[in-house]
């Protein structure tokens, strides 16, 4: 070490400082290091212009380690401002200036700085050179830990910056004019070196978001495509999937025209590296395309993937909550696809793991979201078991959900909450099913309370589902004033809340039934012809529209218009074949041509349809009261038609 500063005792003061930094003495360091910059700007001759520089940059960095970033952006301003006046200012000097604007969120005046590093670097022609920290000239300097500066600062990794604070200020048409510079100048260098080749791909990516978030999903789709490029050129198998998904994850923001496209580049993704991310996304898609059996499979690989044991992460709380969901995405999807012992199956397994889960919960894991999921695996589980004719399992089951909503609530954790609010609903809907209807009324008042309670937009519609259903009880009751009453509410409140949808549709249809059967049948078709314009726009070919069918075509069955009643009953039913296969509703459709073969004097094909009606009422709905005459009917029918023969042999 020299003895360059003895002649005006800026040495002596310089020693000073690093013994009090040693000890741990942040004041005393400070105070020694002002006393040093005071000495040096006094110096006879005039200060020494890096040395000056250097005592304020350690200044700096002691403020910084104090939590001073005030004081800290001060003294680096006056270094950087001495070094300009002797020329050697530096690029990583201003950049250590923009990234603690940066820090203490000052991102205007950090773009200021940034942008005089990028201006220094250009005019320097250091375009492919890094730049180097600044080499003091005299060998007599503390040995702070110095401010830590951008690694290997160059002009691609400069404008990359910049063009990253242009975004977050809001100015994204700036970035985008920057990451495009700073990709030509990548571009250039070696893409054998991954750092270049990953920062390529990562200003591609950025300029695709921004054109994604400011002008659409279509318009980003050419700078997401080369960066599929260069990972496809250069990087590893997980990249390369994880960069074919992001883009079919973009053609399905595109719109569902583009759905064979994204799965296209979802597939590919899960044939290059699978995970279980991915292959969730596939899953999803295919279950959306109604490719029901191969979005099983999808899910059931990305379960394989989160129960393998020999990866450490998949104990984790966050893996362990992604394992229940998959269970139940694929119970839920079986039962779309109509088969609902298998899903029931899965769904059972997801609420044994939550149950586990949450009695072998350590302390502090125990948290009110674990109660809720737990109460909404019993929901789902009890919607499949109810859909598949099993009652008493899903009234059960929704009571279990019920009680555990109620104790969050009593707990003060949860209050007027909708999802308590749907798990009286779902318990109403069961024991309306069962023939309880008192015990339904009770459910759907409660629930209806519920949502009288906490008034919102969202919660208009779910209180308009519950009056609904309230009505729903008064009509199998007999009290067809309220459930008039009940279902005109309900279409009020659609009306306003949700016009030309399809749950407006749907309340025309009830109200259309109820002015049926008070033998009012040209308002009934009118507004089972409402529901149909409806759906034919926002519900086409979907199960809610085979229902709106089936009404229309009984109401010409009861207009002796048989030849209108066959062609809506059979839409229905072609619709109910492919999406709800041997299900309640499709048995509604047998019934409903079996009646019209009938009306028709077709016995024998009448015969053939009451046969299927009954198969699948006998099997999931064995003793439901509102279908107990009708099968009467169609078991007396069947056997007459049969003859002595085929009766003696049952």
């Amino acid at each position: 070490m020299g003895n360059v500063f003895s002649a005006n005792g800026t040495e002596h003061f310089v020693r000073r400082a690093i013994a009090s930094y040693q000890k741990g003495d942040l004041t005393a360091t400070l105070e020694t290091l002002k006393e040093a910059i005071e000495a040096e700007e006094k110096r006879e001759g005039g200060p020494r212009g890096e040395v000056l520089a250097t005592l304020q940059d350690n200044a700096a960095v002691v403020y910084r380690t104090n939590g001073n970033f005030k004081e800290c952006i001060l003294y680096h301003k006056l270094s950087i401002e001495q070094r300009e006046l002797i020329g050697r200012a530096t690029c990583s000097g201003y950049c250590n200036i923009a990234s603690l604007y940066e820090m203490v969120g000052d991102l205007a005046q950090a773009l200021i700085y940034y942008n005089k590093a990028l201006n220094m670097d250009m005019n320097g022609g250091h375009q492919q050179q890094p730049l180097q920290p600044p080499q003091p000239e005299y060998s007599v300097t503390i040995s702070l830990d110095r401010l830590e500066t951008l690694p290997e600062t160059n002009v691609s990794s400069l404008l990359f910056t910049i063009g990253t604070l242009e975004e977050r200020l809001g100015d994204w048409k700036a970035a985008l004019s920057s990451y495009g510079k700073s990709a030509c100048i990548i571009q250039e260098l070696d893409m054998s070196d991954r750092v270049s080749s990953s920062a390529l791909a990562a200003v591609y990516n950025k300029m695709g978001n921004i054109v994604k978030t400011n002008m659409g999903a279509k318009e980003a789709l050419s700078h997401f495509m080369k960066a599929l490029e260069v990972d496809e050129k250069y990087h590893e198998d997980q990249v390369i999937a994880d960069s074919n998904a992001h883009i079919g994850l973009l053609y399905q923001d595109m719109g569902s025209k583009y759905d064979t496209d994204s799965l296209e580049y979802l597939q590919k993704s899960c044939q290059v590296k699978p995970s279980p991310e991915n292959l969730q996304h596939l899953a999803t898609l295919q279950r959306k395309l109604k490719q029901y059996k191969a979005a099983v499979e999808s899910y059931k690989a990305a379960l394989d993937l989160r129960r393998d044991p020999s990866k450490p992460s998949n104990d984790t709380p966050q893996n362990i909550f992604a394992i229940m969901r998959l269970l139940e995405h694929i119970g839920l999807t079986l039962k779309e696809h109509g088969s609902f012992t298998a899903s029931m199956k899965y769904l059972a397994e997801a609420v044994r793991f939550r149950e586990k889960h949450k009695k072998y919960a350590k302390k502090g894991e125990h948290t009110p979201e674990m109660e809720a999921g737990l109460a909404s695996a019993y929901t789902l589980l009890g919607i499949v078991s109810q859909t598949a004719g099993k009652l008493a399992d899903a009234i059960c089951l929704f009571e279990k959900s019920r009680d555990l909503l109620l104790q969050l609530e009593a707990a003060s954790v949860v209050k007027g909450s909708m999802s308590l609010a749907a798990a009286y609903n779902n318990l109403g809907l069961a024991q309306q099913q069962t023939g309880n209807l008192t015990q339904a009324l009770e459910n759907f008042e409660s629930a209806m309370n519920i949502a009288k309670e906490t008034p919102s937009e969202a919660n208009a519609l779910a209180r308009a589902s519950f009056i609904n259903n309230l009505g729903s009880v008064y009509k199998a009751s007999g009290d067809f004033e309220k459930a008039a009453t009940c279902c005109r509410e309900t279409l009020e409140i659609r009306r306003k809340k949700a016009p030309n949808s399809n749950i407006l549709a749907i309340s025309y249809m009830n109200t259309g039934v109820l002015e049926k059967e008070a033998g009012k049948l040209e308002s009934a078709m009118e507004l089972f012809t409402a529901a149909k314009t409806i759906q034919e726009k926002v519900a086409p070919n979907s199960l809610s529209i085979a229902a709106t069918y089936d009404c229309i075509g009984m109401l010409h069955k009861q207009t002796g218009n048989l030849k209108e009643a066959t062609s809506f009953c059979r839409q229905s039913l072609a619709i109910r074949e492919r999406d709800a296969p041997n299900s309640l509703q499709a048995a509604a459709s047998y019934t409903s041509i079996g009646t019209l073969q009938e009306e028709m004097g077709d016995f024998q094909e009448a015969s053939l349809y009451y046969k299927k009606a009954l198969a699948i009422n006998l099997r999931d709905a064995p003793k439901s009261q509102s279908l107990a005459a009708t099968n009467q009917k169609m078991i007396e029918f069947t056997k007459m038609q049969d003859g002595p023969e085929e009766l003696n042999k049952e």
